[in-house]
């Protein structure tokens, strides 16, 4: 059975649409401790197909992403202040 990962469940959330339609679950990382966890320690059945995570930030920066102890394949996309990769 799947179910979301504990410490996921109280993070803030929001459903976004691509431009093909398909609709997905976007957690939203906003805190410093969220940004640091992100998907550590996350297995494959906590974490569903249609979901996404969202690391916010207001400062455009360099940004390195680590996530050890991550038991899927993650797709990285950077955005800039105009959501464009």
């Amino acid at each position: 059975t799947l179910s979301l990962a504990p410490h996921l469940s109280s993070m803030q959330s929001g459903r976004f649409q691509t431009p093909d339609g398909k609709s997905l679950v976007a957690i939203l990382a906003i805190t410093p401790e969220e940004h640091e966890r992100g998907l550590s320690g996350v297995k494959p059945n906590e974490w569903p197909v249609d979901h996404a995570m969202f690391f916010a930030s207001l400062e455009d920066n360099y940004r390195t992403f680590w996530m050890p102890d991550t038991y899927f394949d993650l797709d990285i996309f950077f955005l800039d202040k105009d959501f464009k990769i």
